[in-house]
């Protein structure tokens, strides 16, 4: 193995020359200084797997092979180095191969994602000639799971790295004592979920929330739904929960995102210029230290005006990630972003947070509307929800209206915006441009 690779480090300098524009001399260091040569790579490895004995973590390794792709070693640095955290460890392994070391992950569960991540930041490299299709391979290994020793864990990585180019160009492969480790039902529901993605499976439908006195279409919630190949349209629930774990709603989220600004500039070309888009945002995401430019990114691209986008989060997320909210909303606030909680009245957020944070709408809980034409206590919470709003200049509006009662009951209690069955289904993209042209 050709550990000394003279030509990888002159690529790395010409790649991020000091004075190259929008780069610091500090951004320049950083990058270098996560590059090791073979046997500081190897003492970090091994420093990591004392230190992961004491404290119940784990260790990945990561081959990638790119025999064949026209890019550099250093060029697949700059593409990787999204990817990777200030604590990880990259060398140049020779024969065409990087080896990645992962410190500090919880678990096998996680490898999945963090594998799939990386090879999802690889795409896009070209090889030699009339080939387009990506030529890098991926293999992981995970201590304590696949090894004990570091030539344990670099024989299970190379054995899953031969694995993965066996399967063709792009594929990965993980060890197989690292996959019996996690469920299986959910590796192979998050391998599908992987596939989904890339194969743009997934997709949007829409649904309308109306203004109680007009009968007009005020907004849109945004929902999404996985076409799978043999079992036909999905609902979110079904596949959800296995988006959020693997940490796949990240990338799926930001297409979300840039969707609901695209269709805000598809409807303002037929004059539904003040339809509002209604976004839902998970926790994974609100944890993501992207997530602000994402949403941004996606505005600037569309070139809809922000408070035409309304970003939704579930009061119980909220509730437990109040520190990121209480610094992100305020910058979404001043980019002129709506922001609504949802699943308001459901008991686990207190009107103190609430009220510290800029939020334009408060969605009510389904269990409070699902009863509100037959219930006092429900309509007394709605009166009571209602005032407080109008006291902190926020709206309040409705969801899971299923029938006429429950429409007169919102009515009558000056509720001014609803969504449900009662109005309106769900519909893709095409079928809600025509329904609102007439």
């Amino acid at each position: 193995m050709n550990i000394k690779n003279a030509d990888f480090w002159q690529d790395l300098v010409r790649l991020f020359p000091a004075n190259e524009a929008g780069r610091s001399g500090s951004a320049v260091a950083d990058t270098v200084c996560r590059v090791c040569d073979f046997s500081r790579f190897s003492d970090r490895l091994n420093t990591s797997m004392q230190r992961c004995r004491r404290t119940d973590t784990s260790v990945l390794l990561v081959l990638v092979q790119h025999n064949g792709v026209s890019d550099t070693s250093a060029r697949l640095l700059q593409r990787l180095d999204h990817c990777l955290r200030a604590n990880d460890s990259v060398c140049d392994a020779g024969d065409g191969k990087l080896a990645l070391l992962l410190e500090d992950l919880e678990g096998a569960a996680m490898v999945p994602l963090v594998v799939e991540k990386l090879r999802a930041g690889l795409q896009g490299l070209k090889g030699s000639g009339k080939q387009q299709s990506s030529l890098v391979n991926l293999g992981a290994a995970l201590f304590p799971v696949d090894g004990s020793r570091l030539d344990e864990l670099w024989l299970s990585a190379e054995s899953a790295l031969q694995q993965a180019v066996l399967a063709g160009p792009g594929a990965y492969r993980l060890s197989p004592m690292s996959t019996r480790s996690v469920d299986t039902k959910w590796l192979e529901l998050n391998e599908s979920l992987c596939r989904a993605l890339r194969a743009r499976e997934f997709k949007l439908v829409y649904q309308p929330v109306v203004d109680l006195a007009a009968r007009n279409v005020r907004a849109l919630e945004v929902l999404l739904r996985w076409q799978h190949p043999q079992q036909g349209r999905l609902s979110a629930e079904l596949f959800m929960p296995v988006l959020e774990d693997s940490g796949l709603i990240v990338p799926v989220g930001e297409w979300v995102m840039r969707e609901a600004c695209l269709l805000l500039k598809r409807l303002q070309a037929i004059g539904q210029d003040e339809v509002r888009v209604c976004v839902n945002v998970s926790a994974r995401q609100l944890e993501d230290p992207g997530f602000l430019y994402s949403v941004l990114d996606a505005v600037h691209e569309s070139g809809i005006g922000p408070g035409r986008l309304q970003l939704e989060f579930p009061e119980g997320v909220l509730g437990r990630q109040v520190r990121i909210a209480t610094k992100l909303f305020p910058k979404l606030k001043r980019a002129g972003i709506r922001l609504a909680l949802d699943g308001f009245a459901g008991g686990r957020f207190s009107l103190e947070r609430l009220m510290a944070l800029p939020v334009d709408l408060l969605k009510l809980d389904r269990s409070v509307t699902d009863n509100v034409s037959h219930n006092a206590v429900s309509r007394r919470v709605i009166a009571a929800s209602l005032a407080m709003a109008e006291a902190g200049e926020m709206q309040v509006a409705a969801v899971a209206v299923e029938d006429a009662g429950q429409v007169a009951a919102l009515d009558g209690l000056g509720l001014r915006e609803a969504q449900g069955h009662w109005f309106y289904n769900p519909m893709c993209a095409d079928d809600l441009l025509t329904a609102l042209r007439c």
